[in-house]
């Protein structure tokens, strides 16, 4: 038998191997996002519920309590800080706070992540100019948060009157404002 004759050598068969994989893991990748597409990312509370009430801190230490704001028209945010839609926003939430605020209305984000000096240097790039909340743990829950961003509309009554799940339009969110506020005074 000649000395030259060559074996199978392992180096094929790892990269075979390898490619075997590679190529499972993809296709776990595809079926997993593709399940997690089809299941429900909805919040718990949904349009028409009762919002939980909760008490939580801003950045600049000061207490915000839900249910001290019944009578107004309150878009509440969840957002988190690596989170890129919630980045992009924000800002829009915080403009509209400014501009809305004499008409009763109160934008706040809930952040439910991160160090509180994380939440900090993110409001202050963004410059954000209304309520920036420290999640304590249980509010996100309450509101059974599942994606970011996630934003409810509460009306006077305190009823969630809307929800967006996911980057929303500025369009979006200020007609759902509207449709709360014309729910307050009757106006159709």
């Amino acid at each position: 038998m000649p000395e030259d004759t060559q074996q199978d050598s392992p180096e094929p068969q790892r990269r075979r191997l390898r490619s075997v994989v590679e190529t499972a893991l993809w296709v776990a990748a595809i079926v997993a996002v593709y399940l997690w597409s089809q299941g429900n990312i909805a919040p718990a509370v949904q349009a028409g519920e009762e919002a939980p009430d909760f008490s939580l801190v801003s950045t600049e230490g000061r207490p915000y309590r839900l249910s001290d704001y019944r009578g107004r028209v309150v878009v509440l945010n969840f957002w988190a800080t690596w989170c890129g839609p919630c980045r992009q926003e924000l800002p829009t939430l915080s403009s509209m706070h400014v501009a809305m605020e004499k008409d009763g209305i109160i934008v706040m984000a809930v952040a439910l992540d991160s160090a509180a000096d994380d939440v900090r240097q993110m409001a202050g790039e963004l410059k954000l100019h209304m309520p920036v909340l420290f999640n304590d743990g249980e509010t996100g829950k309450k509101f059974g948060i599942r994606g970011f961003p996630t934003t409810f509309i509460i009306g006077t009554d305190g009823r969630v009157s809307k929800v967006f799940t996911g980057y929303t339009t500025e369009w979006s969110l200020k007609r759902a404002v509207k449709a709360a506020l014309e729910a307050r005074t009757g106006k159709a």
